[in-house]
């Protein structure tokens, strides 16, 4: 991500320098009707319309600025991400791929009964057989496009079994009569997320625009260490404790918006 923003601003940087030496021309309203255009090679390129005007050279820096602001905040947003974070500094890039079939590729939007609007489903995700250096997974669901600093933590499942090659919503239910705590049915336990809960299904905020619901598996090549954590684990325990462990991901993205 750093080095497309560097890209971008060399690119943006060039497409500047060629606006300005190109030949520069002056838009103008004549009582607000007639529209002349006059060339100025010996003045400043300028834009004018009515009272308003200012040097046609700004406004190719403003709309610039416009599209740096963009790409930053997505970088910012990307930045909030688990797998941004420095445990993953020998794994930058995802190599598991993860498919949902039942709602298709990375990137859909996600239909009613997968948000809180519908049944809250868990979406079903799949993934190849584990290399050999893989011990255990780990599933993080996030949303980094919530206007707050840190993303929203939808769900944190750790001790996922080595054998696993997918998992659907009834994995996700409570175990009951189970000798340890935040045990689910499909043989692994959960975290703490923004709600207390085994799963936050997508509510973005009222009229934020579409959100992105990441799911990240994390394969580990050492099983984690819960002495030390609490009895129901946070983001911050787990990142700690995955450190030097990372052995490879994989993401899968589904989209919402709140109508």
């Amino acid at each position: 991500m750093g080095c497309a923003f560097l890209i971008t601003i060399v690119l943006v940087a060039r497409w500047l320098h060629r606006a300005w030496q190109s030949e520069p021309h002056l838009r103008s309203w004549n009582n607000h009707s007639r529209l002349e255009i006059r060339s100025l090679r010996d003045q400043t390129p300028s834009i004018s319309c009515g009272i308003y005007s200012y040097p046609l050279t700004m406004h190719y820096i403003l709309y610039a600025l416009g599209c740096l602001t963009l790409i930053a905040g997505a970088k910012a947003r990307h930045n909030k991400l688990f797998t941004s974070h420095p445990a993953f500094a020998d794994h930058p890039f995802p190599t598991i791929p993860i498919e949902c079939p039942e709602l298709g590729r990375s990137g859909v939007y996600l239909d009613k009964d997968h948000t809180s609007e519908g049944a809250g489903l868990f979406p079903a995700l799949t993934w190849p057989a584990p290399a050999d250096n893989f011990d255990e997974y780990l599933l993080i669901s996030e949303d980094p496009d919530a206007p707050i600093p840190d993303s929203v933590i939808h769900g944190i499942y750790y001790r996922i079994p080595r054998e696993k090659t997918g998992v659907q919503n009834p994995d996700f239910r409570v175990k009951n009569n189970s000798p340890e705590q935040y045990i689910l049915r499909g043989g692994f336990k959960y975290g703490k997320n923004r709600h207390g809960t085994v799963y936050m299904p997508p509510s973005p905020f009222f009229g934020h625009g579409p959100h992105r619901y990441f799911f990240e598996l994390i394969a580990l090549n050492n099983s984690l260490e819960t002495d030390p954590m609490n009895d129901m684990v946070s983001l911050d325990e787990v990142r700690r404790a995955i450190q030097g462990k990372v052995a490879g991901w994989g993401e899968w993205v589904g989209v919402f918006e709140s109508p």
